[in-house]
């Protein structure tokens, strides 16, 4: 009987605790859905800022080798320096919880080959900390509702002298997008954050941030101060950065509902562009802009390197004469770094040539290599010319490519603009050979086995553009072709034709691309485009020309299409894409060449190469038939299966499912599915793919991230 009612008293205590917590939790759950719901709302927060920024940053290199100034994100450090500090002066504009644009005015440092600036410290400069992803949005906010399943929460004290509620929070899956572990403090009287601390980890390094918002007005809404520590741990480098910011801010506006806003897409009001400003000296800008005063020691490393405590250094040569092993360090850091060079009213930027980011690797298409140059002049306070230089090579067909993209401004309030592009693109088949094609058994997709005479692709392309009405952009203009057999087929009859060496094109060409619901702003006399919630459409025509300057052939080249990409909570997105097109009213001989369906030799302005393209189709069956309907649907997420599945995997920052369908010439249809994950080293996915509804071919695609820009 004792030994029953001790078991029953140990039963009892046991429920009572659990449902005590259980009731605990629930509490806090229905406590953070309402701080949760007051940051989503923000309905009193701020619509646009604009700030002067003070960013003091001070490095302690504990080990280092040459691999050091391999990372882009990161400033050139010195051979025989290992501390550093360094002042940087800000201005920063950001309007509806988007990225902030940080332009920097000033600084001084003890770098001898830089300003000391890191990309990656700039991430965490968010003056609004009240959207669904932080910081550059690689992760996902703990005050964010949709983001409240992947965190627990507790509730540590109460200060009833401070008005604030302090709440720590653990992330419950060890993931590269969510923060390990923080806390915050709650103002009692409106429910929303006054301070947040989080760390977490991202690519090489570990941080720690402490983000404090104002007490005043509209401060109370935007980051005041923020002190950030960066442990970086790679390829046996170890190095330390300590940062303290204070946000000084030139204006505020309330934000207003959408539904009341009277200036439909213009978003020019909330925009403070900070035009016209005066960009000081680092001189004048530590005199009046420097928050706090130079601690002991880092008065001493200015001294050291001959600098005083104004910025202006006594310069000395970055290679000393004789020095064998500081020249070869120098031009090894050439290679592996990316560079920009600043001249006047120009700027250039070079890109690390031996750097991972620039691989790629398919099963379809083997070992490809591209690199692109940027290159920008300011013609006038609005106008400006620029470049893009592009090579690409690929190893299994040992093809080489070529290009070159430009613009010219005439009118930017009305996005006009003269643009060109000259180049060598892909492998060509003539319409001659498309009936050969089809004639030919289908037995194997491998159509570069087969004897089919292809041409190498040269192109100069001219063209006008300009926004007829928001969001609706015409480029009209004209398109030359040189097509060069690639082979030894010369002399060669085929349906009565004899095949010659080179063929020239000339085509006129229209392309209307419509994006609605267009959100812009005007930046002096300049219209910048914000992007859309809304799809995009677009209808590209080519007419070819005969014996116009030695053309041939006639045709008409039609294609239209959709592109759509539907943003969903935490971090989620599916991404549609629809597109037809084929050549019509054609007589004597013409190329096909496709706008929207083809191989991508050279760099894409995105990241990512796996939405929206077909992996393990050969290249050549691109241009193998006189029309196409294709359709292709990728949904990507955090945590689809992986992390669920394998809770240790955490450097994968997101899943997704592709799917791909396209009808074809014989391949009616030819379809491709796969599953990829986006990590940061490298972008890799696993694709399977049938032909008229047979199994084809399982491979995989890698895209390299590691360094990229």
């Amino acid at each position: 009987m004792r030994r029953f009612i001790i078991i029953l008293m140990t039963m009892l205590v046991c429920s009572v605790a659990l449902f005590a917590a259980e009731q605990s939790d629930l509490r806090i759950h229905e406590f953070m859905k309402q701080v949760a719901g007051n940051v989503a709302a923000d309905s009193a927060g701020v619509e646009s800022l604009s700030a002067r920024l003070y960013m003091r940053e001070r490095v302690d290199v504990a080990r280092k080798n040459w691999l050091l100034n391999i990372i882009p994100s990161m400033t050139h450090f010195d051979r025989d320096e290992n501390e550093y500090v360094a002042e940087l002066f800000y201005y920063v504009n950001c309007m509806y919880n988007s990225l902030p644009e940080i332009r920097r005015v000033a600084s001084h440092s003890t770098f001898e080959r830089s300003s000391g600036e890191m990309d990656k410290v700039l991430f965490f400069m968010t003056p609004q900390i009240f959207g669904e992803k932080l910081f550059d949005s690689k992760h996902l906010s703990p005050l964010y509702p949709s983001n409240l399943d992947y965190y627990n929460y507790s509730v540590d004290s109460l200060q009833a002298s401070k008005g604030l509620l302090y709440v720590g929070f653990e992330s419950r899956f060890d993931n590269i997008q969510l923060f390990n572990k923080g806390w915050f403090a709650v103002r009692l009287d409106d429910m929303l954050p006054a301070i947040l601390f989080v760390q977490g980890w991202d690519e090489e390094c570990e941080f720690s941030v402490e983000c404090r918002l104002g007490e005043n007005g509209l401060e109370r809404y935007v980051v005041k101060g923020v002190d950030l520590h960066i442990d970086y741990a790679f390829a046996l480098n170890r190095l330390a950065v300590d940062v303290a910011a204070n946000f000084d801010y030139l204006s505020l506006q309330e934000r207003r509902p959408l539904s009341n806003l009277d200036r439909g897409y213009n978003l020019t009001l909330s925009k403070d562009r900070l035009s016209g400003v005066r960009f000081d000296s680092a001189k004048e800008f530590a005199d009046r802009h420097r928050h706090w005063p130079l601690s002991q020691a880092d008065s001493l490393l200015y001294i050291k390197k001959g600098i005083n405590l104004h910025g202006e250094r006594k310069l000395e040569p970055l290679i000393r004469e004789g020095d064998v092993k500081n020249m070869l360090w120098a031009l090894g850091d050439k290679a592996i770094s990316s560079h920009s060079l600043a001249w006047g009213s120009s700027d250039l930027v070079i890109p690390p040539v031996l750097n991972p980011s620039c691989l790629s690797y398919s099963t379809s298409r083997g070992l490809a290599y591209k690199l692109s140059f940027r290159f920008r002049k300011q013609l006038s306070r609005e106008r400006r010319f620029g470049m893009r230089p592009m090579i690409g090579y690929n190893f299994k067909k040992h093809e080489f490519y070529w290009g070159l993209e430009g613009f010219l401004e005439v009118n930017p309030l009305k996005r006009s603009a003269l643009v060109f592009d000259i180049g060598r693109g892909s492998s060509l088949y003539s319409c001659i050979m498309l009936d050969e094609i089809e004639k030919a058994a289908v037995d194997t997709m491998n159509i570069s086995s087969r004897p089919f005479v292809y041409y190498r692709d040269f192109h100069i392309k001219g063209n006008w553009q300009f926004e007829i009405a928001n969001g609706l952009e015409l480029q009209m203009g004209t398109n030359y072709y040189r097509r060069t057999m690639s082979g030894s087929a010369l002399g060669l009859e085929v349906n009565g034709v004899l095949l010659k060496k080179n063929y020239n094109q000339l085509a006129p060409h229209l392309r209307l691309t419509w994006h609605p619901g267009m959100y812009y702003y005007i930046d002096n006399g300049r219209k910048v485009n914000l992007g859309s919630r809304m799809p995009r459409f677009v209808l590209d025509v080519e007419q070819g020309m005969s014996r116009v300057l030695g053309s041939n052939g006639i045709y008409t080249r039609v294609e239209l299409d959709m592109q759509y990409m539907h943003s969903l909570p935490s971090n989620a997105s599916l991404y549609m894409r629809l597109g037809t097109g084929g050549y019509f009213y054609t007589k004597d001989l013409y190329f096909v060449n496709y706008a929207f369906l083809k191989n991508n030799d050279l760099p894409l302005d995105k990241d990512d190469e796996l939405s929206g393209a077909f992996q393990l189709l050969d290249s050549e069956w691109y241009n193998s038939a006189n029309k196409y309907v294709r359709a292709s649907f990728t949904y990507e997420a955090p945590f689809l299966f992986m992390q669920k599945m394998v809770p240790s995997v955490s450097f994968i920052k997101s899943e997704a499912l592709y799917s791909n369908i396209l009808f074809i010439s014989s391949l009616r249809p030819y379809i491709e599915c796969g599953y990829g994950v986006d990590t940061p080293y490298v972008n890799a996915g696993l694709f399977i793919s049938f032909e008229n509804y047979t199994y084809h071919a399982l491979g995989f695609k890698a895209v390299f991230s590691l360094f990229r820009n």
